[in-house]
């Protein structure tokens, strides 16, 4: 127990000063790795203890660790890769958090394969004469190595059919009610807080509550400038330098003219409807009307003493005529006075809403009809709108994106250690995906910020203990008695990881903060549906598939002492 805690501690502080080198800021996020670490790190450690040859010797030491390792691998990896694979998210946040739980994962097994078995070496061979704990497995091994496989084997046909109809009703509950947050999107104490249960119903119960969040979804038009791509992924610069793009240009007459015309065609858009001309087309309306006199500048493009060097004098001498503010104005280098670009607020009808289904459809319009040339973009006037939707965007492309990856890992790296089991190994990890996110729907889970980053982890956990009976199983015998021996080989470990797992996460049940709440949440359900699908699901599933032209010794050994003797 001591090695384990100095082991998870070390993964940590390793992780941690990896990580400083890429950037020095820490989300408050990142302290979720802090539990689920308990989650991952203890499993392996139960998987190698069991393993652990009592007679120790070079041949023992190395087939026990050989096994192990290779278990130990498949678990890690397809708990990191998830975690890696949101460093190319959009958010800075899942990238920091990405970043730094993959590189726990990473160091936490190294540590597994190196420190631990070495600490066992020393320990059985230095200190071997001091006290032991008592081991409480044998208080179970009549229930591990009798009746419990017999249950399986016997109930076999109970278990996969009850489950199976559990995994068809999970389906069906995560396919009509998962979302993303209706009403409350930014909650941090749990829903059953005063305030936070105020912000979950107010919308629907009270109708001025839904009329003040339906704020106008202005947007803001922009040309000539573009912000900077920012040179450190990790780090969000709160204020992003910009630079001008060379894309557009007032040079010429026809430049202004195209910029009026894309401008006319905006405000004729049947959601936007706005009278008012802009500065490009009052600009064409005051110089058709201005008066040239020979030896002066002429301003009337349509006049033969117009030049077009004189453009931009006019431009510039527009303005003292044509009233210009912050939502209609050319914009000037602050530097050399260089016309650079355009501004112009856009009004619509659309408006904003927290769900997101209606928030994309007033996005879909934009980005439909908004198609601006010459490199010009638009956002929403208030930012925190176009933020919250591209964050909310973020997590629907982060979590299909991690969730298929991660299971194609698993899909790649399983017949490895499982060979043609492997098929039986994915149905029982997608069965318990299926069922965890059914569970925590059912318990009003929505996805977050917080529950996306959770949701990634399924697949990782939910493939440790479904592994562990699939590398425990025997390569000979017939079916009935390769199971037999995986559950008194697995059942151990497996038990002793998820009672590990679920009691990290029950403190936490009583934590008032939202994070902290849903993450314990997460574990005790995860853990638990895990090890019951490993046990009644995929242990079931062995019997049905595994080949039976394989010769069983123990049923030979059976039929000899069955033969009457005369």
């Amino acid at each position: 127990m001591f090695a384990v805690q100095i082991q998870l501690l070390l993964s940590v502080l390793c992780a941690l000063a990896i990580y400083a080198c890429f950037t020095p800021d820490f989300p408050l996020l990142n302290l979720v790795i802090f539990v689920l670490l308990i989650a991952v790190g203890s499993d392996d450690a139960f998987l190698l203890h069991s393993h652990f040859p009592d007679e120790l010797n070079e041949e023992s030491f190395y087939e026990a660790l050989a096994h192990t390792a290779s278990t130990m691998f498949l678990t890690s990896f397809s708990t990191a890769v998830p975690f890696f694979v949101n460093i190319l998210s959009n958010v800075i946040v899942f990238r920091c958090f990405g970043l730094f739980a993959g590189l726990t994962m990473c160091v936490n097994f190294v540590l597994v394969i190196s420190f631990l078995p070495t600490f066992l070496i020393i320990q059985k061979k230095y200190f071997s004469c001091l006290p032991k704990l008592p081991d409480l497995s044998k208080y179970f091994s009549t229930s591990i190595k009798v009746v419990f496989p017999q249950v399986l084997i016997q109930g076999r046909f109970v278990w996969l059919a009850s489950l199976s109809l559990v995994v068809v009703s999970c389906f069906y509950i995560s396919l009509e009610n998962l979302s993303l947050p209706k009403y409350n999107p930014l909650q941090l104490f749990r829903s059953d807080n005063p305030h936070e249960w105020y912000d979950n119903h107010a919308q629907p119960i009270f109708e001025f509550v839904e009329a003040k969040i339906a704020i106008p979804l202005h947007a803001r038009l922009v040309w000539g400038i573009k912000p900077v791509k920012q040179p450190d992924m990790f780090r969000d610069l709160t204020d992003p330098p910009l630079e001008d793009d060379p894309t557009f240009t007032l040079a010429t007459v026809s430049d202004v003219k195209q910029l009026a015309r894309t401008l006319k065609r905006i405000r004729a858009l049947h959601f936007v409807e706005h009278s008012s001309p802009y500065w490009p087309e009052q600009f064409l309306t005051w110089s058709s009307k201005y008066a040239c006199q020979p030896a002066l500048v002429c301003c009337n493009i349509t006049s033969p003493l117009f030049r077009g060097t004189y453009l931009d004098y006019c431009l510039r001498n527009s303005t003292s005529y044509i009233f210009t503010q912050y939502n209609d104005t050319p914009i000037f280098d602050a530097h050399d006075f260089r016309l650079i670009g355009y501004t112009a607020l856009l009004p619509t009808k659309l408006r904003y809403a927290h769900v997101y289904r209606n928030l994309s459809v007033s996005f879909s319009q934009l980005d439909k009809n908004l198609q601006l040339d010459h490199g010009g973009w638009y956002t929403t006037e208030w930012y925190l709108m176009s933020t919250w939707f591209d964050l909310q965007r973020s997590i629907v492309s982060d979590c299909q994106s991690s969730a298929l990856i991660s299971l194609a890992v698993v899909a790649l790296f399983a017949p490895i250690a499982m060979r043609w089991q492997a098929i039986a190994c994915l149905l029982s990890i997608c069965s318990i995906i299926i069922v965890s996110v059914g569970i925590v729907v059912m318990l009003g889970w929505t996805i977050g910020v917080l529950e996306a980053v959770i949701l990634v982890l399924v697949v990782g956990l939910s493939f440790d203990f479904t592994l562990h009976f699939g590398a425990s199983l025997p390569s000979d015998g017939c079916p009935m008695h390769r199971v037999e021996r995986t559950a008194e080989l697995a059942m151990g470990p497996v038990f002793l990881a998820a009672i590990s797992s679920i009691i990290a996460g029950l403190p936490m049940l009583l934590c008032k903060t939202h994070a902290f709440f849903q993450v314990g949440v997460f574990l005790v359900v995860s853990m638990s549906v895990s090890w019951v699908f490993a046990n009644f699901f995929f242990v079931p599933l062995l019997t049905l598939t595994l080949s039976r032209r394989q010769p069983c010794q123990q049923c030979h050994d059976k039929d000899f002492q069955m033969v009457p003797r005369y």
